[in-house]
């Protein structure tokens, strides 16, 4: 910790580690750190939208903190991880251009996030033919 100019936090959406890096933070805050960024690793729309995870708002909202990224969960992780291969280097998965848009974000580039949030629409929803959901 005493040699590092700048901080990523990461967490996962379990409150468990949401309080984890609210420790961090306050360890880091008490030392006089530069303020960190936070990456929200493995978020599952379907179970926010259930409530059953805490989404990427409450957690923001939680832990007061900018965000580098949020990397939803993605079965492309699985597969590049067995691989060996990073998942950055996969340009079709979402949590491929999560990974990419954070490293361009380190370098100082400005790099909307990606709305991991919004499921697929259907063809009728994209069309105008049905209101979503």
């Amino acid at each position: 910790v005493a040699a590092a100019d700048e901080f990523v936090l990461v967490t996962t959406p379990d409150v468990s580690a949401v309080q984890d890096v609210d420790r961090v933070l306050g360890i880091l805050e008490a030392e006089g750190r530069t303020p960190p960024r936070l990456v929200i690793n493995r978020i599952h729309p379907d179970l926010v939208k259930r409530r059953e995870m805490m989404s990427p708002t409450q957690i923001i909202n939680v832990l007061s903190i900018d965000v580098l990224g949020i990397v939803p969960e993605a079965e492309a992780v699985l597969v590049a991880n067995s691989k060996g291969m990073p998942i950055a280097h996969e340009e079709r998965s979402l949590a491929g251009r999560a990974y990419q848009n954070m490293a361009r974000r380190l370098q100082g580039d400005d790099v909307p996030l990606i709305p991991v949030l919004e499921g697929r629409r259907g063809i009728l929803e994209r069309l105008g033919l049905r209101d979503p959901r």
